[in-house]
């Protein structure tokens, strides 16, 4: 291949991609925000903790819903207007949480952030099959969630020191416009695109190039969608991997981006700024991990032992947290290890990539990302359901006695404990890189 063409490949992957990164990182600060601003939400809309626990799920149920059609759109059309038109609908949904009293209402914004957001990620790997190489690809997944976890990083003590100082409401306005800004970028780079995609053109000789990818236009793409999804689902290994991806998740959807912040300042007397800075930690410590173990994996290709592994330390480590009364520095410690560790459940991208089809790889992460965030779309709101169990009256508030965010915690321990089995359910062909 000319030296030339491969470095406009390149240069073209990587700046498409990094916008998206940048888009995916946003979406998930609004994603994770309602931790660092819990009292505020139970206060204004006059809720309890059950329906606290709905209002940041409802981002979850269309987040879930949407993502198999993600994938689809993201196979078939025109990836960047597809980014493009779902960062103007998460702004839209920021603006309309920012100006609402309105339970239901809020209800509906968070749904709209949520299926804006699916694109995101699906996005993200979508651009990275196309344009990078293969063996680069679990290395991209978890270099595409560091900024997942930069944007969840944001949405700790930063924006608790603006939820402070401008009030919620002036918070999700400034969130909202930053999203317009990034529809900007991706306007942007939606016009530039078709002169990438006339130089691609003119090369179609090169092979199974990235250009080439992009220059295809399949006659059959309903096909291609029915059949695939039918081959998904009638796949036993991919039903493991997105169950086993579910239970590490539920505990960082549940724990992390909710119930996490209100927990630490009432066991340990801390400010809210507080709280949510050392509840960051697990962010830093999954952008720690996902780049580093995707590295390990794609060179050893021990993905059994390394999600073992790291399961039984996530569970020591959580469990320590929620149970063990311990100095703040261990807490710290300890939330950086379980982040780094839970990050090993994003290998299952990676794998479902080996064992679908280039065609249908998107679909195939959209729906194994849908399952995994069903248990998150569970976990909150039942966390929510179990404190208000404790308190009898209509007053609504988020301050229990620990003891009872110990118990209402006790299922996300659980969670980390049924995924080791499915581990050694995992076929070895598949371990391996080889496709069924």
């Amino acid at each position: 291949m000319d030296p030339k063409i491969k470095n406009r490949i390149f240069y073209i992957g990587w700046i498409t991609w990094f916008i998206a990164a940048i888009f995916y990182g946003y979406e998930f600060t609004l994603k994770v925000s309602p931790h660092t601003m819990t009292a505020e939400l139970i206060r204004d809309f006059g809720i309890n903790n059950t329906q606290l626990g709905k209002l940041s799920a409802f981002y979850f149920y269309t987040y879930g819903l949407t993502l198999i059609p993600a994938g689809y759109i993201l196979d078939r059309y025109n990836y960047n207007t597809s980014l493009l038109l779902a960062s103007f609908a998460v702004s839209l949904g920021s603006f309309l949480l920012a100006s609402t009293s309105d339970i239901y209402i809020a209800y509906l914004s968070r749904a709209i952030i949520g299926g804006g957001s699916a694109f995101a990620f699906l996005g993200c790997l979508k651009i990275a099959s196309d344009w990078l190489p293969s063996k680069k690809f679990p290395f991209m997944v978890g270099l595409t969630d560091l900024f997942g976890k930069i944007g969840a990083l944001t949405a700790g003590k930063p924006l608790a020191w603006l939820v402070a100082t401008q009030e919620w409401r002036g918070a999700m306005y400034i969130l909202a416009n930053t999203g317009l800004a990034i529809s900007v970028l991706l306007l942007i780079n939606t016009i530039l695109m078709p002169v990438a995609r006339r130089a691609c053109d003119s090369h179609r000789r090169l092979g199974k190039t990235a250009c080439n990818e992009i220059a295809k236009r399949n006659n059959n793409e309903n096909k291609i969608f029915v059949d695939g999804l039918k081959s998904i689902i009638k796949s036993k290994q991919t039903w493991l991997l997105a169950i086993y991806g579910g239970l590490l998740v539920a505990p960082i959807i549940g724990y992390v981006e909710l119930w996490g912040t209100p927990f630490l300042e009432t066991a340990y007397g801390i400010s809210k700024q507080s709280a949510a800075s050392i509840n960051s930690l697990v962010y830093i410590g999954i952008a720690f991990g996902g780049p580093s173990i995707g590295y390990l994996s794609s060179r050893y290709q021990n993905y059994k032992v390394i999600m073992f592994l790291c399961t039984i330390i996530s569970f020591v480590c959580f469990s320590l947290v929620i149970y063990i009364s311990m100095p703040l520095y261990l807490i710290r410690i300890l939330l950086f290890i379980y982040g780094a560790c839970t990050s090993n459940m994003l290998l299952c991208f990676t794998l479902t990539k080996i064992i679908h089809s280039k065609k249908i790889s998107t679909l195939a992460i959209g729906f194994t990302n849908t399952i995994i965030n069903i248990f998150g779309a569970i976990s909150q709101p039942l966390i929510g359901k179990i404190l208000d169990y404790y308190i009898k009256t209509s007053t609504h508030t988020i301050h229990y006695p620990k003891e009872n965010f110990q118990s209402a915690f006790a299922i996300l321990p659980v969670c980390l404990i049924l995924a080791l089995p499915l581990i050694s359910q995992f076929k070895t062909s598949i371990i391996k890189g080889v496709k069924e």
